[in-house]
């Protein structure tokens, strides 16, 4: 009965060894404005997920992409982009689009290889950090594959594991971060392309 205990104690421990903290790396922004968003001539947009590179201490991980999760992605920033009220349809391959959007992402994994060996053979007493960075570069095209503008937006996600980050607060699971990160790095590309004019003589 000791035994089952001091195991459940040592799994729960070990699930909840990390913390993540955003780096929130953006400068302050002009929201767009309510008549923008209700304009009658809003374009027809196409989406489209270019790449998606992972790097892992500044080496490519070369595997076959996850078309599952590419899909989800995907889908979560067709929301954000229809949540913008900028735009008349948001599509994947649409034969009406105006404006063709491109995106391609780029994650890089940071770690310190003795850290994760030390890490784990001292049951997590010894904490290592880890940071996960993301970079979207979204292009925006026109009918006449025209290059209308470019958007680059990063931001990082640094986790420690260590055994007591249980009561390190204020913190977010890696997958909370990774959600608002998408969330935030999209949000932030629509903005910067409106304020640059990327999308007004489509509107006019």
């Amino acid at each position: 009965m000791k035994k089952k205990f001091f195991t459940l104690i040592s799994v729960y421990f070990l699930l909840f060894s990390c913390a993540s903290w955003r780096s929130e790396n953006f400068s302050e922004y002009t929201a767009i404005p309510d008549e923008i968003k209700e304009l009658s001539g809003r374009p027809n947009i196409s989406l489209s997920l270019t790449r998606y590179d992972i790097y892992e201490n500044g080496k490519k991980v070369e595997k076959e992409p996850n078309r599952e999760e590419e899909k989800k992605l995907l889908d979560q920033m067709k929301t954000l982009y229809g949540e913008s009220k900028l735009f008349n349809l948001v599509d994947e391959d649409s034969p009406s689009k105006d404006i063709t959007v491109e995106i391609s992402v780029t994650e890089r994994f940071q770690s310190n290889t003795a850290m994760t060996f030390l890490t784990a053979f001292t049951l997590y007493l010894i904490p290592r950090k880890t940071q996960r960075t993301f970079v979207f570069n979204t292009k925006f095209i026109d009918k006449k594959k025209q290059l209308l503008g470019m958007v680059e937006k990063m931001d990082s996600i640094v986790t420690w594991h260590q055994f007591f980050m249980l009561f390190a607060m204020p913190f977010a699971t890696a997958s909370d971060a990774r959600d608002g990160i998408i969330n935030d790095l999209t949000q932030y590309t629509i903005t910067e392309a409106h304020q640059n004019g990327y999308f007004v003589e489509l509107s006019e």
